[in-house]
């Protein structure tokens, strides 16, 4: 337990990334395949999409009927809103796709809706079309953008100017409207204004024949002026507040509510805020009517501060009404918020207008005192004229708007206009191929080194021999790399029948001039230096855990040791899974527990390996009890036996932490090595073995940090074998291999 505390952190370099990386390299390359497949799959399949797009300005009133138009009220802003509400509607989609052409059309249908009927068809083009329009408005301006996206350019142009045309015919047809109720609304009053004006015209002249009154006084003249200006603007006020409440009408109408405009514009908000300003607005039209009639400069200071004071609360007052109109309810059709929207700027100019007639009623009452001083005669010749001026300044103002209004009317004058037709655009914006590739492969990169790294960090395996060193102060005898030998291969085209795996693991016997075989024979020194003043003769070669190269690793250090000269004798002790039967092509039994349970003599059980100075004393039968046969007095009086008559004994024995038979066994030798798998050795199972070993009194010799990768370019160890290191070829030449560019990443830089 306390070696696995004292399990320390690696700090990570430059280098380790890069080792990291290339040895997770199949994981990234399956999960940047995973990505990018689909994606290229998706390019290459996807249909394109083709996008158009217009722009055109909403354009503030150019009507010669001003006096009826109250446009310039409108909050531009909710306004702009309303017009892209209505852009991106059902119902100009449908009137869009009845105006399409039909090779348009069938672009944008494609093979679809073969089956369905003309207006069927019809239904699904509007459909499309309306899924494929977007509006947005350009910030600080009057301008709206249309897009539209369509299967190819020539479709999405053509749909796309479609658009903003049937947006310009509607706002021309709507201030058609608009001047087809003012037309109609003179129509109504003429008639009786020009009644009037022949009533009056016919007065006068009664009046002067009957009384012999042919001119007025000069004091007559100046009270008849005065009191004809007053009037004509009263009249005209009155007019025009007659067609504001014509048009609230006709909205009303279209909304299906029906006003009353008998109290005024009094009922027509509701709030205290919208009251507040509406009396305020009341209050300032009052003053700066009072003052215009006392001759006061429109460019007066007085009035240019009334003025600005008059348009802010208008422009609050219109907000207020817009917010009272929205409350409760549900969002309105798109067709139905542009009408809703005329309501509140309407309201005001109401307001206003009211104002100014009440203040003109007032001025009027105090010149109609002036007027009573007058004489008779010249008083009632004074009130006749001034009935006739009014009547004709009134008919006269009727005649010029009938006249404006009938062209409006009769013409397609809008407030649309179309800046930039749209074009055929050049390419596709979807698939967006390149930006496609592009975020797939850094989606697969992340992905693939995020997971390379989490795996990693849920790795709890040696790594390096530093760590061996470092946390579990077990010394490191060497590394054997992980290389395939080219003696199979030789061999099997050679026709020769071996096992391969006999071929794939003992290198030393089969290519003992490679670095894998230079890598044992250090090893074999290691071990002989470990202890010069008595030379080892007997070692137990074991593992933390099944598979990480025990037994191969001991078969390489028997070949090595009698290459050397050595007289080597390798005992299989692996009394449950014995393989070194199989390495050397040997027979199993007799072996081992022979000799302890039959007490054979061991010289009749030892085999030949076929190998000069290298012996085989294989397991034998596997008996029911291996711990006990392996701790008996028997085993222990074999081992003092066999170390008389060899130079070296080695001992292939099973995992340390999966049974007893290792601990067992290692208070009988001199020496134990541990095999540590690189990337595969549990540290937990490290540390255990480690204990166990030590708890029986083990001389743990060192460790083999066996199967280390020096193929990658991230290979901790490449410098221990390729770097200024000159291996041997079959032929006996020396080689050097050159240092690598990558090398520079690690710390240190380049070496030699």
């Amino acid at each position: 337990m306390a070696a696995e505390q004292n399990i320390k952190p690696q700090e990570t370099s430059l280098y380790e990334v890069v080792d990291l990386l290339w040895r997770r390299k199949t994981l990234i390359l399956v999960c940047l395949a995973g990505i990018l497949l689909p994606i290229i799959i998706a390019n290459f399949t996807l249909p394109p999409v083709y996008e158009s797009q217009t722009t055109i300005i909403f354009e503030q009133s150019r009507e010669p009927i001003a006096a009826f138009d109250v446009s310039d009220a409108f909050s531009r802003k909710s306004y702009i809103v309303n017009q892209i509400e209505e852009i991106k509607a059902r119902t100009l989609a449908e009137e869009v796709a009845h105006k399409l052409a039909p090779e348009t059309a069938a672009e944008i249908l494609k093979d679809q809706g073969r089956g369905l009927s003309q207006e069927g068809r019809r239904q699904l083009l509007s459909q499309r079309i309306k899924k494929g329009i977007s509006a947005e408005p350009i910030r600080d301006s009057d301008v709206i953008l249309i897009k539209f996206q369509g299967p190819t350019p020539a479709s999405a142009a053509r749909t796309v100017n479609l658009v903003a045309e049937t947006v310009k015919e509607r706002s021309s047809q709507v201030k058609r409207e608009q001047a087809s109720s003012t037309r109609k609304f003179i129509e109504v009053q003429l008639p009786a204004v020009e009644a009037g004006l022949y009533k009056a015209e016919d007065a006068i002249k009664g009046f002067k024949a009957r009384n012999q009154v042919v001119s007025l006084s000069d004091e007559a003249r100046e009270v008849l002026a005065r009191m004809t200006e007053i009037d004509k603007m009263y009249a005209g006020t009155v007019t025009q507040k007659m067609a504001l409440e014509k048009k609230l009408e006709a909205i009303y109408t279209k909304l299906e509510y029906k006003p009353d405009f008998s109290e005024g514009s009094s009922k027509m908000t509701s709030g205290a805020v919208a009251d507040s300003l509406r009396k305020s607005l009341l209050d300032l039209q009052i003053e700066a009517t009072q003052l215009s009639i006392k001759g006061y400069h429109p460019e007066h200071p007085q009035i240019y501060k009334l003025n600005r004071q008059i348009e802010a609360t208008k422009n609050k007052l219109v907000e207020e009404l817009a917010n009272i109109s929205r409350g409760g309810q549900a969002k309105p059709m798109p067709e139905m918020s542009d009408l809703l929207a005329q309501i509140p700027p309407l309201q005001i100019e109401l307001i206003s207008l009211e104002a100014r007639e009440l203040a003109i009623r007032d001025f009027n009452t105090g010149y109609e005192s002036d007027l009573s001083k007058l004489p008779y005669k010249e008083l009632e010749l004074t009130r006749l004229l001034r009935a006739k001026d009014v009547n004709e300044n009134i008919y006269k103002m009727l005649l010029e708007k009938y006249e404006e209004a009938k062209i409006t009317e009769a013409g397609k004058i809008g407030n649309v206009r179309v800046i930039d037709p749209a074009k055929e655009p050049l390419s596709p914006i979807k698939p967006r191929k390149a930006l496609n590739l592009l975020i797939g492969l850094v989606v697969g990169l992340v992905l693939g080194v995020g997971l390379s790294f989490f795996l990693d960090s849920m790795d709890n395996s040696v790594k390096t021999a530093e760590e061996i060193e470092t946390n579990f102060g077990i010394p490191v005898l060497g590394l054997i790399p992980s290389i395939q030998s080219e003696g199979p291969r030789k061999k099997k085209r050679n026709g020769r029948d071996e096992i391969s795996k006999i071929a794939s693991t003992l290198v030393t016997k089969y290519t003992p001039r490679s670095p894998i075989s230079e890598a044992y024979r250090a090893i074999r020194t290691n071990i002989q230096f470990s202890k010069i003043d008595a030379p080892l003769r007997s070692i137990v070669v074991t593992s933390a855990a099944p598979s990480e190269g025990k037994s191969t690793t001991v078969a390489n250090l028997a070949f090595t040791t009698a290459l050397a000269g050595a007289k080597t004798l390798l005992i299989d002790a692996d009394l449950r899974r014995p393989v070194v039967h199989s390495l050397f092509g040997l027979e199993r039994e007799p072996g081992m527990t022979n000799i302890l349970a039959e007490r054979l003599a061991p010289e009749k059980v030892i085999k030949p390996s076929g190998v000069e100075n290298l012996d085989i004393l294989t397991c034998g039968a596997i008996p029911p009890n291996p711990s006990e046969l392996l701790g008996s007095q028997r085993m222990k009086e074999l081992v003092q036996q066999l170390k008389a008559k060899y130079d070296l004994v080695l001992f292939d024995s099973p995992p340390v932490i999966t049974v007893t038979d290792t601990a067992v066994l290692s208070n009988q030798v001199e020496g134990v090595v541990l095999v540590v798998l690189s990337h595969g050795t549990d540290r937990r199972a490290l540390a255990r073995a480690k204990s166990l070993l030590s708890n029986v009194n083990a001389n743990i010799l060192g460790s083999i940090l066996n199967k280390i990768d020096l193929t990658g370019i991230g290979s901790s160890y490449d410098y221990y074998y390729h770097y200024h290191y000159y291996y041997y070829s079959d032929d006996g030449q020396n080689v050097k291999r050159k240092g690598r560019f990558w090398d520079i990443l690690r710390p240190g830089g380049r070496r030699g």
